[in-house]
């Protein structure tokens, strides 16, 4: 399909017409091609139907504003009242002028590719059984009489009303089908998944807008302060919380807002435990604490990311998000053995001499909440805490004193 569809031309003489491969073959048959064997070609593929969209979208958008001289926000108005109105369920009646005609089109263009084969529509409306979604009429406030329920059929003053309250997708992608970038415009076209929906989901289709286009700084850098990772997260939770829903959505965002918090930790310039308290507070506030209470996810982030750093902010944010001790005592278990036999504590704590209280207060209730006592000098919790006993006994004594007679 594609090779019949595609043009070619010879390179020898790029002033010729491009053909597509029957009329080359017949002009070959007929001695316009004097060489034995065909010439190099060039090749000219066929349009995409996105890229088709884009032409024609660009086209009556311009006509709207060249040629019948709409203004910009004039033209906005109309197209996202028309796209709302669609979205609730409404029918659509504009005036039977060139440039209503052009609007009406524009509107339908606009619309995700699954939702343009279920809108019926027309530039000439006349009286019959088919009640078009969009439509032309001469007469569009006596032509509104004819359906069933005349109130759900809108017309241009009610349309250019209902903008202002459209949905935050419908008024988004209004923007975009306004921007003067054609670049962008073009990008979108072809970007949309095929299950993307207006009709059907016009929440989803906002959080796809709101994917597609963000500035996603926080997930390579953290936020620069308290105020901004909340806003952070609570811009992602929803993706995540809902992400059996949105194929589009790439695989492991939780792992990237694990490594966005964690490089949070390191802009705050805020003491260790301080600097806990905020990071936990805004996991509570946005619903995230659900993700470092899910042992397998944090354990494999652990095995396989992370410095640290990283990974004892990671503990740390863990036993708070843990049903507290004695329960879940077997998930903090792995989760700090995943952390021992990756770090080496016992080794590396001099270079992370800051650390040592939050990893010997970790240690020390895993070991005085052991089920029985450990058996041997191996238990990854014994060897942190006696490793940090070295370069902090003064620590381990205030966390000893509570349970000393």
């Amino acid at each position: 399909m594609l090779i019949e569809e595609a043009t070619f031309q010879s390179v020898d003489h790029t002033d010729d017409p491009h053909l597509t491969l029957i009329p080359l073959g017949e002009a070959a048959l007929n001695g316009a091609v004097k060489e034995k064997a065909l010439p190099d070609l060039n090749c000219r593929l066929p349009e995409t139907p996105a890229q088709r969209t884009f032409e024609r979208l660009v086209d009556r958008r311009q006509r709207l504003l060249d040629h019948y001289h709409w203004p910009p926000d004039s033209l906005e108005r109309r197209l996202c009242g028309a796209l709302e109105a669609l979205v609730r369920g409404e029918y659509v009646l504009l005036p039977q002028s060139e440039d209503y005609q052009d609007l009406l089109a524009l509107a339908w263009l606009t619309l995700p590719p699954g939702d343009r084969q279920r809108i019926a529509w027309t530039t000439h409306m006349t009286p019959g059984r088919v009640l078009f979604r969009l439509a032309n009429a001469e007469a569009p406030d006596e032509v509104r009489l004819l359906y069933p329920k005349p109130e759900a059929c809108l017309l241009l003053p009610q349309i250019e009303a209902l903008a202002a309250s459209a949905h935050p997708a419908v008024r988004a992608i209004s923007g975009y089908f306004m921007a003067e970038v054609s670049e962008q415009l073009q990008h979108f076209c072809q970007v949309l998944p095929s299950d993307f929906s207006l009709l059907d989901n016009v929440e989803g289709a906002y959080h796809y807008l709101q994917w597609l286009y963000s500035d996603r700084t926080f997930l390579q850098q953290g936020a620069s302060s308290p105020d901004e990772l909340e806003q952070q997260l609570a811009k992602y939770w929803p993706l995540w919380k809902h992400r059996a829903y949105y194929a589009w959505l790439p695989d492991g965002l939780e792992l990237s807002v694990i490594y966005g918090v964690c490089k949070t930790a390191s802009r705050l310039s805020l003491p260790l435990e301080n600097t806990l308290d905020v990071l936990y507070q805004a996991l509570v506030n946005t619903g995230w604490t659900m993700v470092w209470s899910q042992p397998d996810l944090l354990d494999a982030y652990i095995q396989h990311y992370g410095s640290f750093e990283h990974n004892l902010l990671n503990l740390a944010l863990a036993w708070r998000a843990l049903p507290s001790l004695p329960r879940a005592y077997a998930e903090r278990s792995r989760l700090f053995a995943s952390f021992y036999h990756k770090h080496r504590p016992a080794e590396t704590l001099a270079t992370y001499r800051a650390q040592v209280p939050l990893l010997a207060k970790l240690s020390f209730e895993l070991l005085r909440h052991h089920p029985t006592s450990p058996s041997t000098d191996s238990d990854p919790a014994r060897q942190t805490l006696q490793a940090a006993a070295h370069y902090d006994p003064t620590h381990l004594t205030e966390l000893a004193k509570p349970f000393v007679p």
